[in-house]
């Protein structure tokens, strides 16, 4: 069946889904995701409120003018002054610092979801991108599935994911993914996200924005078991080869708590009550001592900076060293960073290149004789001719892959697909891989090996004995 077939046969079912579900109400899950991200929304909301009423505070009791009452010492000569200010007034002090972090924070977090996005929009726009329906289909042999976008989600399938799973596996992962898209998950995730990198101070906050995760991905989960009884088969099926065709350095993990829900076990999440509680009972524990603080507190300060010169731009042109110096530092942190990639890339080049199976070899010779550039498809096509029965597209793309891995081939991004060069000669790799296997057996048997190769060479003719000798003089 053809790509497009494929796809437009999941939308009656979705559409059918879609109405089953609105009849019977949402499942536990989604239920309990719903109540998640509420919770989380109230957390920020009251974070983001107590650090402006921290700032607010801290305006209200400190006088900072020129003439304002501060401590005074001399040092060397030099009159140096500090605030003048009660303990309450340096809690304040405290509190209005951690709300300004809170919102500083707040925007920064927020800017990185937004270039993560970009990130994300630019990768994919530079792939080929066909549309089925409200499915996009990005050309990528790696079998993936995903909803992306902040406001406007969309369904995105790789090529791989097609090519791989089976008609009913493909619907069922296509309506788990549609589910993320009509929630708008990526825009909760990434609110959970931010709430969880700013609250640093709430202990356990990250494990509500972990079980905010789950709990949309069992929603979504529950979408598509609603929409067919067999796509629960359907749906672990997928998830068992989107993990077995990940790569090592990205594995696509299984979630154990999905694969009790498709197992059928009963639901065991529950609304986080306590983790809730404690996050916003710290919040409203601070915002109480700001409160209290506040009304005892008092300070003041001139607007020279403490225990620096009176005059601001004396300050300023101390510190304009410590500025260049931070910013050579970061460039040569940066400098230091790309340099280690280049040493990290030129490592992988294995200097005893490891033995090759039987497919392993099959594609590499077939590599090897394309002197060049390659892709999966067309060594398939090459070896396919041969191989009976022949092979999935799915077996040549994970062995090119191992072989990345270890070191002898080099993939890289072309367009719209992944090429593959060698990064030894033929040659190059016989070599180095006959002589570690004679070191091993010289270094195994000792004496024993060097008498066999000693007979071996004597059974040779006169012309072949001069080729090994000139051989060996020019290695």
């Amino acid at each position: 069946m053809s790509t497009h077939a494929q796809i437009e046969s999941s939308a009656p079912a979705v559409s059918t889904a879609q109405s089953q579900t609105a009849q019977r109400g949402e499942g536990p899950a989604a239920l309990a995701a719903e109540r998640v991200d509420r919770a989380g929304a109230l957390v920020g909301a009251l974070a983001l409120g107590g650090s402006l009423f921290a700032l607010l505070r801290l305006t209200q009791i400190w006088r900072v003018t020129p003439a304002a009452a501060s401590r005074r010492i001399s040092l060397f000569g030099h009159e140096l002054t500090y605030p003048a200010a009660n303990a309450a007034a340096a809690v304040v002090v405290a509190l209005a610092l951690l709300g300004l972090a809170v919102i500083v924070m707040t925007i920064v977090g927020v800017l990185r979801e937004l270039a993560a996005f970009r990130r994300l929009h630019r990768r994919l726009s530079a792939l080929d991108v066909r549309t089925f329906e409200d499915v996009l289909v990005i050309d990528d042999e790696r079998p993936r599935a995903f909803c992306a976008g902040l406001l406007r989600p969309r369904v995105y399938v790789s090529s791989g994911a097609v090519a791989l799973l089976d008609e009913r596996a493909l619907r069922a992962v296509l309506t788990h993914e549609r589910r993320h898209a009509r929630r708008r998950d990526p825009l909760r995730l990434a609110t959970g996200r931010v709430i969880a990198r700013v609250l640093f101070f709430v202990p356990r906050l990250d494990e509500l924005s972990a079980r905010q995760r789950t709990l949309m991905e069992l929603s979504a989960d529950e979408a598509a078991i609603a929409a067919a009884p067999g796509n629960r088969p359907a749906l672990a099926r997928a998830m068992l080869a989107f993990s077995e065709q990940s790569r090592p350095e990205a594995p696509a993990g299984i979630d154990p708590a999905r694969v009790d829900h498709l197992l059928g076990e009963p639901p065991s999440w529950a609304f986080p009550l306590i983790l809730f509680a404690l996050a916003v009972s710290m919040l409203g524990l601070l915002a109480a001592v700001a409160a209290l603080a506040g009304r005892v507190a008092s300070g003041s300060a001139s607007l020279a900076p403490p225990f620096l010169s009176r005059q601001p731009c004396v300050a300023v042109l101390a510190a304009i060293p410590a500025l260049l110096g931070l910013g050579v530092l970061g460039l040569r942190r940066r400098l230091g960073a790309r340099l280690s990639s280049d040493s990290m890339a030129r490592a992988r080049l294995p200097k005893v290149p490891p033995a090759l199976h039987e497919l392993e070899a099959e594609i590499m010779e077939e590599v090897w004789r394309r002197e060049g550039t390659t892709t999966v498809k067309l060594i398939m096509d090459a070896l396919n001719r041969k191989a009976k029965p022949p092979r999935a597209y799915t077996t040549y793309m994970t062995v090119m892959r191992r072989l990345d891995d270890k070191g002898l081939l080099k993939r890289r991004r072309s367009g719209r697909y992944d090429t593959y060069e060698p990064t030894l000669t033929r040659e190059e790799y016989r070599e180095r891989r006959a002589g570690a296997e004679v070191r091993g057996l010289v270094d195994q048997f000792g004496d024993v090996a060097l008498a066999h190769f000693a007979r071996s060479l004597s059974t040779l003719d006169p012309a072949q004995q001069r080729r090994l000798r000139r051989l060996a003089s020019e290695k």
